[in-house]
């Protein structure tokens, strides 16, 4: 119906991207949904996240070739549709090989920045991804005793309320 009102509008199907506990229940839906669908979209919409090291499914450095870009291929070029990465950032969970607060800090630190500008730069030079977007641009260090936006975020506020950049967010200063 939307097609029909606006003939030139784009579609994008999620991708299942954090499986959880579960990665080949994430394999089949992808595979699944990007053979049955794909065509018929403009982008997979993707949440990626990594973390230089980890051996977390959810996070590893080439998940999105091994996953997603297989079954893309199979879709013919001319109608093959676009990766759209709608959220992206460093992985910071309170389980598994991530666990100490420390660990959650150094997302926001110089290897925090250097990690997403490894991802960026990656994906940059992709032709299968049409953009991608930073998730979490604020959060304060209360949010770091949880799962919460402050391990990944670009400010943080000081004590005395005054914003600052973190690692992430000096990158993109740079990246302007």
């Amino acid at each position: 119906a939307m097609a029909a009102v606006n003939p030139d509008i784009k579609f994008a199907a999620h991708a299942k991207s954090y499986p959880a506990y579960n990665p080949a229940q994430g394999k089949l839906w992808n595979q699944t949904m990007i053979r049955s669908i794909g065509a018929k979209v403009a982008y997979i919409s993707y949440h990626e996240y990594y973390h230089t090291g980890s051996n977390f499914y959810w996070v590893e450095k080439d998940r999105l070739d091994n996953e997603i870009g297989t079954f893309l291929k199979e879709i013919d070029e001319s109608i093959r549709p676009k990766n759209i990465l709608t959220e992206h950032a460093i992985w910071s969970d309170s389980v598994g090989d991530n666990q100490q607060i420390p660990e959650k800090l150094k997302t926001t630190s110089l290897q925090g920045a250097l990690t997403i500008g490894d991802f960026i730069n990656r994906m940059a030079n992709r032709t299968d991804v049409a953009y991608a977007n930073y998730f979490a641009l604020y959060g304060t260090m209360a949010d770091m005793k949880d799962y919460g936006t402050g391990p990944f975020c670009i400010v943080r506020p000081f004590t005395n309320g005054e914003n600052y950049l973190t690692g992430a967010g000096e990158l993109y200063k740079t990246l302007n």
